[in-house]
């Protein structure tokens, strides 16, 4: 790799990690793997870890209040402890939350980013597996927002659409 790609490649991985720096936003997530696919509407604040997610086909919805650190289902008063000590982040949501996914090359993660491309308001990382180096995903920023909008592999597939400001404060 040369030093424009390597420069180009820890840009984008910079400001993936300023993701604590996003905007509230809303948007429709949706999911592919090998059970079929799924879509959820979300709204995020990556500020405060605060998010709620309804599954358009259950109707079912959770809720995560960082003051309270409990997750609520489908908006009952009582709320159940998130299982860490850290912020809890559902599926739906976890591209919000960067460090979440397993794409950095950490020992438990099963990527790590390779190389990047960047073009008009994005930035796409190519993500190598850890140990089956013929494996390749790709994870997708919209550089304005900050946000990561798609995460690809051979077994996933999961996307953000349709993102806006939320209609009410999450």
């Amino acid at each position: 790799m040369t030093d424009a790609r390597h420069s180009a490649l820890m840009e984008t991985v910079s400001e993936l990690l300023d993701w604590a720096r996003v905007s509230p936003f809303a948007a429709r997530f949706t999911q592919s793997d090998t059970n079929g696919t799924s879509s959820s509407d979300v709204a995020v604040n990556p500020r405060t870890g605060a998010w709620r997610t309804r599954d358009i086909q259950t109707g079912r919805s959770l809720r995560y209040s960082p003051e309270t650190h409990l997750i609520y289902v489908n908006d009952e008063e009582d709320g159940q402890p998130a299982s860490d000590g850290q912020r809890p982040q559902h599926q739906s949501v976890r591209m919000a939350f960067p460090l979440s996914l397993d794409i950095w090359g950490r020992r438990s993660d099963s990527f790590r980013p390779v190389d990047v491309e960047r073009s008009g308001g994005e930035a796409i990382l190519l993500l190598r597996h850890r140990t089956e180096p013929a494996i390749y995903g790709s994870a997708r920023l919209d550089i304005s927002r900050g946000l990561l909008t798609a995460v690809q592999s051979p077994l996933y597939s999961w996307s953000f659409q349709d993102v806006a400001l939320p209609k009410s404060p999450v």
